[in-house]
């Protein structure tokens, strides 16, 4: 049985399987692990006609009006309130037509949706997997940054089954990245941060792994800021509540080794851990969850972190009193994997 495991990323569009016992990410058409995450808009063919990733980000240099980036974030337009927020981005004419937001993307006032952006990258999924790859999966899970609405998460699998993906399930970007740490590192009692960082902002959690079972106890469920604009304070902030052994970074800015060291230091970890893949652990975890090879809990029953207004000002995290820890010093960081297939740490010592 195979299942899909998709992250619909600001920058890439990764595509992970999980099929007899392993996960790996699957490779495009002319053999990249990753998609650029863009489409070409032509207003003379059907949506269902356009070019996306490679061929389409190549002419941005020739039609950047038409070439449209960021699918992720303009998603966030299928709401009023996220309306302001993009209005100062590139497109700057947003308007509601028959019954949906859209936004102007070139000088003849063509219009298209957020939906049907996202509709053309998931078909782009759907194609990697089954004419590039051989397979025909049982069931798919997309992740989304934590800050998405339920509407939007709604919005985004109704997107998906239009595309013809059996989609099962939503996942959060954060709590992706922490099965693909407990299926890698299999952890037997562990309290991890992971700080995703990627082009399109920032997010949080805190996941308690025990044996099979991965419990996120805390996450954001606002956006933070991106790139090297992230704030530490936070993570400080977030390090007076609980005793956390390792900071899990994915997300592509936390490369940067300037953001990289400033975590470190704000969240006093034992580690700060790079043993993920940056841009492709969130794929993989979201495949994991569609097999169901670890428990997941907490997802329906977040704990979030305070609004930005009470960063200063000390308000508490809530984290729930039989969240179990224990201590583990273990070498302060660990270096990146190759883009490999990544197969289960076997269990040790045990019948």
């Amino acid at each position: 049985m195979a299942v899909l495991g998709i992250d619909l990323g600001t920058s890439k569009l990764s595509v992970a399987v999980f099929c007899d016992g392993s996960a790996d990410v699957l490779r495009n058409d002319i053999g990249n692990r990753g998609t650029p995450s863009c489409v070409y808009a032509d207003p003379s063919l059907p949506p269902e006609e356009w070019e996306t990733g490679e061929t389409a980000l190549r002419k941005q240099v020739f039609e950047p009006s038409r070439t449209i980036r960021n699918s992720k974030y303009l998603f966030r337009i299928s709401s009023s309130v996220d309306i302001g927020a993009l209005s100062s981005y590139r497109y700057e004419k947003i308007e509601f037509i028959n019954g949906e937001y859209t936004f102007v993307y070139d000088d003849a006032n063509n219009y298209v949706t957020p939906t049907v952006v996202a509709h053309t990258l998931l078909k782009e999924a759907k194609r990697i997997a089954e004419v590039d790859n051989g397979y025909c999966a049982s069931k798919a899970v997309i992740c989304v940054p934590n800050y998405f609405t339920e509407q939007q998460r709604i919005l985004l699998k109704q997107t998906a089954l239009g595309a013809g993906l059996p989609i099962s399930d939503i996942v959060s970007d954060t709590s992706a990245a922490a099965l693909c740490y407990a299926f890698r590192k299999n952890p037997e009692n562990e309290t991890i941060i992971i700080v995703d960082i990627g082009g399109g902002g920032g997010n949080l959690c805190i996941a308690s792994i025990m044996c099979k079972k991965v419990t996120i106890v805390a996450t954001s469920n606002i956006r933070l800021p991106g790139g090297e604009d992230f704030n530490s304070r936070l993570m400080d902030h977030v390090m007076k509540v609980s005793e956390i052994h390792t900071a899990l970074l994915v997300g592509g800015s936390t490369r940067i080794p300037r953001l990289r060291d400033a975590i470190h230091f704000a969240t006093k970890c034992d580690k700060v851990s790079t043993v993920l893949h940056a841009e492709e652990a969130m794929a993989l975890g979201a495949a994991l969850m569609g097999a169901k090879v670890f428990e997941l809990c907490g997802l329906n029953c977040r704990i979030p972190l305070p609004h930005p207004a009470s960063w200063y000002e000390g308000a508490p995290i809530c984290i729930p009193k039989e969240t179990v820890t224990a201590v583990k010093t273990p070498d302060a960081f660990e270096k990146p994997p190759s883009p490999v297939t990544l197969q289960k740490k076997p269990q040790t010592g045990k019948a």
